[in-house]
């Protein structure tokens, strides 16, 4: 096994993280990949650190794009890599030795899925996020809801993609999204899967730091754009089994959101309507199969009065998700 991995990494304002991720990729024990750096228009030194390494080491490819977001950063780096597998990287992540190593290990499938571990920014507390199973898998519902209730499901780098699913179907980064980007792509690619290559090792390291959840800010117009988006593939999948597979993943991820989104400071009549976007979407509902801290939450956002709604969600539940 020589074939080429292109590695994508998105940057922005990150030059305090930079060398510990290039370092990272300079040590693993697999070599034969590119690294497709995409700059979205950093105004710090990142750019400098970015031609340092592809000094260094001709397989670092540098390129920049007028500050456009992740999304397009992404795009960029898919139509500029020359591997015939992706690997998508966070520019204040690391991984281990051998983290290409083990998604190759996986490679004859589709999609790999492997383990992360969740670094705090003081690195003293370390949570692994992972699943006690190695091999193929089948593309069924069992095995999505497994990956989903283990939170292995909706980000990109924690995987090993195919270019050539990706090129025969066009699947992109939708740039009117800021937010659960990642989680869109994911679902346009499995949907054109068949096989399903796990790996219980956690050899991505995703710092925490200001970007979690519970600090992030999401802009409302680009939260409601990515329910829209997950609405509308949901409703493509109305009268197909798949929708059995992917609507825990989706529901799951939209409580997620909201708890974050209503941490911020909004006038609470656009709250509201959010809310009732939420509430009236036939696909939301208490579903048997999600997490049961999932399946209460969704019963608290679809029945209780959103203006009650509103004080829990900045109070009460953001304690679920820490």
């Amino acid at each position: 096994m020589n074939k080429l991995i292109s590695i994508i990494i998105p940057v922005y304002n990150l030059e305090d993280y930079l060398e510990d991720c290039f370092n990272s990729i300079l040590a693993q024990n697999y070599s034969n990949y590119e690294v497709i750096i995409v700059n979205d228009g950093s105004n710090d030194s990142s750019e400098d650190i970015c031609k340092r390494f592809t000094a260094i080491d001709s397989r670092f490819k540098y390129f920049r794009q007028a500050k456009a977001g992740v999304s397009t950063a992404r795009n960029n780096g898919i139509h500029q890599s020359r591997g015939e597998y992706i690997v998508f990287m966070d520019a204040d992540d690391t991984i281990a030795a051998n983290h290409l190593t083990n998604l190759l290990n996986y490679s004859e499938n589709d999609i790999v899925f492997t383990g992360f571990t969740i670094v705090e920014l003081n690195k003293r507390l370390q949570r692994n996020i992972q699943l006690s199973l190695n091999g193929t898998f089948e593309l069924n519902e069992h095995i999505i809801l497994q990956i989903s209730k283990a939170g292995l499901f909706g980000s990109t780098w924690n995987k090993l993609f195919k270019k050539e699913i990706i090129s025969r179907y066009n699947i992109y980064f939708n740039p009117d999204i800021s937010f659960r980007e990642d989680l869109i792509f994911t679902f346009d690619y499995i949907r054109h899967c068949r096989k399903i290559g796990i790996s219980s090792a956690c050899t991505y390291y995703y710092q925490l730091r200001e970007k979690s959840l519970i600090h992030s800010r999401i802009q409302f117009d680009s939260y409601k754009c990515m329910i829209n988006e997950l609405t509308k593939r949901i409703s493509e999948l109305n009268n197909t089994s798949l929708k059995n597979y992917y609507s825990p993943i989706i529901t799951t991820d939209i409580n997620i959101s909201l708890i974050s989104l209503f941490l911020q400071k909004k006038e609470k009549k656009i709250q509201i309507e959010y809310l009732h976007d939420i509430k009236n979407n036939p696909f939301y509902q208490p579903i048997g199969r999600l997490r049961k801290k999932d399946k209460y939450l969704t019963r608290i956002i679809k029945y209780i009065p959103s203006h009650i709604l509103i004080f829990l969600l900045k109070y009460g539940t953001k304690l679920l998700y820490k």
